[in-house]
């Protein structure tokens, strides 16, 4: 599958492409938007049988290097036998599944994961999903829209301001 328009987070202004089921081609696509040296890009093993490749993605020295220790480790330790989706994935990385909240922010957009690696996330792309984890999200996070990247400043923050009322 060629890519595409996103299908879930559609903006009217900004970039019109949604990851795809391809690994390399994913990662490509955040490569495009950061063109920084230090963009570091692991790739990691996951699921005893299915051998799926996850690639972890994050800027060397922006990015905290706990976090990024802690979701290496929470990446190797996952006992599978097939990983599929990255919704799975997300379950198994989690820190309780009881908590109401979402501990890691699902999303096609790549231009949204570049955002979040600049601002010192991990993300994590699974062969197989046209949709990319991120980590660790914040209540600012869900409160962020894919299209307040191309919004000028004072009407986004009105618009933050109704989805925290209508919260």
């Amino acid at each position: 599958r060629p890519v595409e328009r996103p299908n879930n987070e559609i903006v009217i202004r900004g970039p019109q492409e949604a990851f795809n089921e391809i690994l390399r081609t994913c990662t490509a696509q955040i490569r495009k938007r950061l063109k920084d040296e230090d963009l570091i890009v692991e790739d990691i093993t996951v699921g005893i049988v299915s051998k799926t490749t996850c690639s972890m993605l994050y800027i060397k020295d922006v990015a905290n290097e706990k976090l990024v220790d802690e979701t290496r480790r929470r990446l190797e330790n996952i006992n599978v036998e097939y990983m599929l989706d990255s919704g799975a994935l997300e379950q198994l990385i989690e820190d309780d599944s009881i908590f109401p909240s979402p501990q890691a922010i699902s999303t096609e957009r790549p231009d949204f994961v570049s955002e979040m690696l600049s601002n010192g996330r991990v993300a994590i792309v699974v062969s197989g999903s046209p949709v990319v984890l991120v980590v660790p999200v914040t209540a600012f996070d869900l409160m962020h829209s894919a299209e307040d990247l191309y919004i000028r400043y004072p009407y986004v923050n009105l618009l933050r301001y109704i989805r925290y009322a209508a919260l």
